[in-house]
């Protein structure tokens, strides 16, 4: 292992997160295995599927509380809450395609 090139991108990633992305990005390109700053990597891969899943919950929970609205407060009803219903609707489809494996989270987030 590189130690100098990798202490430098693991400084990169506290300083300037768009540029050790980059860098990183090139690296994994160039199949430079040695040289990655796995520690950082592996975090930043987990933070993407934690990612995720805050999209799906925002999304449902943006349905669900709408929904809500919808039905026990008829009065309040306006086109904008109908607007955000199809939109996050088309929001959660859009992430359950992309990821199909995040349905299993979608019990666990309605029991919430």
């Amino acid at each position: 292992m590189k130690s100098t090139e990798l202490q430098m991108l693991q400084t990169l990633h506290e300083q300037d997160f768009y540029a050790w992305v980059e860098q990183t990005a090139e690296l994994l390109r160039s199949h430079h295995w040695d040289t990655l700053d796995l520690e950082h990597l592996i975090e930043e891969v987990v933070d993407l599927g934690k990612s995720q899943q805050r999209a799906l919950q925002s999304a449902l929970r943006l349905v669900l509380s709408h929904l809500l609205k919808w039905k026990y407060q008829p009065e309040h009803r306006s086109r904008s809450s109908q607007v955000t219903i199809t939109r996050e609707r088309l929001n959660l489809d859009e992430l359950l395609q992309e990821s199909p494996s995040l349905r299993r989270f979608l019990n666990r987030l309605i029991r919430k």
